[in-house]
C-alpha cells in the first residue's frame, strides 16, 4: 500500500510476477509501453470541430519489405466450397486468442495444423468442463481447435527446428503467441522463418506487443483486462473492481487477430506479398473502452463505475425475486418495455406518466430499484 500500482506493475513484472494495474482512461494514456509503440492518434472529429486523441490501428501489419516472389496459383475455391482452401497454417500458438483465431481459417476451409509440446500441454485441457483426465476431454480446449489437426514437438530438441521449419516451407501463415523472445530462442525467429518461405505471412500475439518496455511482461486475460481498463468500470461506485468472470480480453482481441490474418491473406492474394503481424492484445482490447477513452481525451471527464446499471437503459440491473437465492435479470431499453413490466409489477407508482421517459427513469434509480 506504500508503493504506487505502477511502480508494483513495472518492478513486480520484472521480478517475474503477474501484477497489472488496474487501469483508468489517463492510466492508458500515461502508460509507457503505448507511447514506446507510438499507439495514440491525434485525429479530427469534425462533430467537435477539433482534435482528439484516440486509439491507434489495433494491430500492427507490416508487409515484406523485398521484391515480391512469384507464389503458386491458387485454384478457383469451386461453388460450394469454403474460402480458405489450399491455406495452411502452422499453429504454434496456445490458451486462447490465436487458437480461436486460426479456428476461424478452418472452420472455412484452411489446413490448421497446431503444433504443441508434449512437455507443457495448452493451459486449456486441463480447464473444464471435461469428460475424464484424458487430455482430449477438454470441451474448453475443444472450443478453441475445432477442425485442426494435430502434433506435439518438442522446440528445445536439437531435431525440432528443422522439422518446424520444413512445415514453415509448406505453409502460408505462421502464428504464436508466445512471450517476445520465445521463438528466436529456438531458432525460430522472424529472420529465420522469412528466409525459408519469403512471402510468408506471421503473426505474434503476444500480451504487450514485441517491442517496447513491457514486451516480456507476463500475463493472461483475467490479469490483462485489468492493464486494458475493464476492470476499472466492472466494480460498484464506491466499491473495490471485481473484474469480469471470464478472460474477457481473450474473446475480444481474438476477433481483431482473426481479421488481420484475413487481410493479410487478401493482400497476397492481390500483390504476392507476405506480411508480419505484430498483435498486442492490449491495443488491441483498447478499442473495447473507445467510447471511455474518447470520453476522456475529448472532456477530462472519466465516468464512474456503474455496477450494473446502464448508460441508455433503466432499470438495468440484477434483483432479488421471491426464494432463497434467486434472482432475475432486468434490462428496460424503452417505454414499451417498461410499461410491460409496470403491468407486471402491478403497484400504482409505476404508471406514473412521468416515467415514461427514459432519463426520468435514471434520474429515480435509486427508488425505482429499491
Amino acid at each position: 500500500a506504500k508503493l504506487t500500482k505502477a511502480t508494483i506493475y513495472e518492478d513486480g513484472q520484472r521480478r517475474g510476477l503477474m501484477t497489472c494495474p488496474v487501469s483508468s482512461p489517463a492510466d492508458l494514456l500515461a502508460n509507457s509501453q503505448l507511447a514506446f509503440r507510438d499507439y495514440w492518434r491525434d485525429e479530427h472529429v469534425p462533430e467537435l470541430g477539433r482534435t482528439v486523441t484516440m486509439p491507434g490501428p489495433p494491430v500492427k501489419l507490416h508487409t515484406v519489405a523485398h521484391q515480391p516472389v512469384a507464389t503458386p496459383d491458387r485454384q478457383p475455391t469451386p461453388a460450394n466450397g469454403l474460402p480458405f482452401e489450399g491455406v495452411r497454417v502452422a499453429d504454434f500458438s496456445w490458451v486462447g486468442v490465436a487458437p480461436a483465431a486460426t479456428q476461424q481459417l478452418a472452420l472455412f476451409g484452411a489446413e490448421v495444423i497446431r503444433i504443441e509440446s508434449a512437455r507443457k500441454l495448452d493451459t486449456f485441457r486441463g480447464s473444464g468442463p471435461k469428460r475424464g483426465a484424458d487430455p482430449n476431454a477438454s470441451a474448453y480446449w475443444a472450443n478453441c481447435n475445432r477442425d485442426k489437426r494435430g502434433a506435439t514437438l518438442d522446440l528445445k530438441h536439437p531435431r525440432a527446428r528443422d522439422l518446424a521449419l520444413r512445415l514453415v516451407a509448406r505453409s502460408d501463415v505462421v502464428v504464436d503467441s508466445f512471450t517476445p523472445g520465445f521463438m528466436d530462442s529456438v531458432g525460430l525467429s522472424l529472420k529465420d522463418i522469412r528466409a525459408t518461405n519469403p512471402n510468408i505471412i506471421t503473426m505474434s500475439a503476444s500480451m504487450e506487443g514485441s517491442t517496447g518496455p513491457h514486451a516480456r511482461f507476463r500475463g493472461f486475460g483475467l490479469v490483462l483486462q485489468s492493464t486494458v481498463g475493464f476492470t476499472h468500470f466492472t466494480a460498484w461506485p464506491g466499491r473495490a473492481p471485481v473484474g469480469t468472470g471470464v478472460a474477457y480480453t481473450d474473446w475480444f482481441a481474438t476477433h481483431l487477430a482473426s481479421f488481420a490474418l484475413m487481410a493479410a491473406l487478401e493482400h497476397r492474394d492481390r500483390t504476392g506479398e507476405g506480411a508480419s503481424i505484430d498483435l498486442s492484445q492490449l491495443e488491441a482490447c483498447a478499442w473495447g473502452l473507445d467510447a471511455e477513452l474518447l470520453r476522456y481525451t475529448a472532456t477530462g471527464e472519466q465516468r464512474p463505475p456503474l455496477g450494473n446499471r446502464h448508460e441508455a437503459m433503466s432499470p438495468h440491473g440484477v434483483f432479488p425475486a421471491a426464494g432463497v437465492d434467486q434472482w432475475v435479470a432486468i434490462a428496460v431499453r424503452d417505454g414499451d418495455d417498461w410499461a410491460k413490466l409496470a403491468a407486471l409489477l402491478g403497484v400504482p407508482w409505476a404508471n406514473d406518466a412521468s416515467l415514461a421517459g427514459v432519463e426520468s427513469r435514471r434520474a429515480r434509480q435509486d427508488a425505482i430499484e429499491a
